[in-house]
C-alpha cells in the first residue's frame, strides 16, 4: 500500500512540474496605405517593426511574414527580412516596372505573420495604384528627317500615344521596318527606354535622354543571332 502512494506522489510532483509554452503577445506595426504610380518606373517602400507587447519574458517565438493579394503588373522585392525573432525591422518593397502596367484602382492586400505557437494572423492594407501625368506630348507626332546608322537610309515615322498606357509611345515605323515598336517616357528623367522587342528576327533595345520637342536621338542595340550592333537612330 505504501508502495503505490509513493508512486502516486511521484507522477503528481512529474505532472505538476511540467512547464509549458503559452503564445506571445506581439504585433506588426507600420501598416498603412501605399500609393504608387503606374508608370513603369515606380518603386515604393514601408518600412514595418515586428516587437513583442509588454514583457515577453525568456518567451521566444520565430515569426514568418508573407503578403498576398497583389494586383498584376505590380511586383514585390522577394529578398526582403520576412522571418526573425522580435523584435526586428523590415521594409516591404514594391514596384510597378512591368510592361503589361497595373491598372489603376485601390487594392486590399493582406500581410499574414505565421509562428508555430502563436499561430497564423491576417492583417489587410490597401495599395492605391494612380496614373501619372502625362508627358508625351512633344514626342509625338510625324517625323519627316529620321535615319538610321544601322542601315544609312533617310526614311519617315509617326509617333502615338499608347491608348491605355500613359507615357508610353509607339513607332510605327521604327527603324525603317515598317513596324511597330513601343517605348517608354520616364517623365522626371526624360529618358525614353525601348524595352526589348523583336522586329523580323531581330532584338532592339535601348533608349536616351529626350529633352527637346519632336527630336530624339535614341542609343539602339540589335541582337540577331550571334551578331550585336549598337547604333545611333535620330528623328526630327
Amino acid at each position: 500500500m505504501k508502495q503505490i502512494l509513493f508512486f502516486t506522489a511521484i507522477c503528481a510532483f512529474i505532472i505538476g512540474c511540467k512547464k509549458t509554452t503559452q503564445p506571445v503577445n506581439y504585433g506588426v506595426y507600420g501598416l498603412q496605405t501605399i500609393n504608387i504610380l503606374n508608370d513603369g518606373f515606380s518603386v515604393v517602400s514601408l518600412p514595418l517593426t515586428v516587437k513583442y507587447d509588454g514583457d515577453a519574458g525568456e518567451r521566444h517565438e520565430l515569426i514568418t511574414l508573407s503578403v498576398s493579394g497583389l494586383p498584376e503588373g505590380i511586383t514585390m522585392d522577394t529578398a526582403w527580412q520576412h522571418i526573425g525573432y522580435p523584435p526586428y525591422e523590415t521594409r516591404l518593397m514594391l514596384f510597378d516596372t512591368t510592361g503589361a502596367r497595373a491598372f489603376p484602382g485601390t487594392y486590399t492586400l493582406t500581410l499574414t505573420s505565421e509562428s508555430s505557437i502563436s499561430g497564423r494572423r491576417d492583417m489587410t492594407f490597401d495599395l492605391t495604384i494612380t496614373n501619372p501625368s502625362v508627358c508625351t506630348g512633344n514626342l509625338t507626332g510625324k517625323y519627316y528627317y529620321c535615319y538610321s546608322y544601322f542601315t544609312g537610309t533617310p526614311y519617315t515615322d509617326s509617333v502615338n500615344n499608347d491608348l491605355r498606357i500613359p507615357n508610353r509611345i509607339w513607332f510605327t515605323n521604327f527603324n525603317n521596318t515598317g513596324e511597330k515598336a513601343y517605348a517608354d517616357i520616364n517623365c522626371y528623367t526624360e529618358y525614353l527606354s525601348v524595352p526589348m522587342q523583336i522586329i523580323n528576327g531581330v532584338t532592339y533595345s535601348g533608349g536616351n535622354v529626350c529633352k527637346y520637342a519632336n527630336e530624339m536621338s535614341l542609343t539602339i542595340t540589335a541582337q540577331s543571332g550571334s551578331k550585336s550592333n549598337t547604333c545611333v537612330i535620330t528623328m526630327h
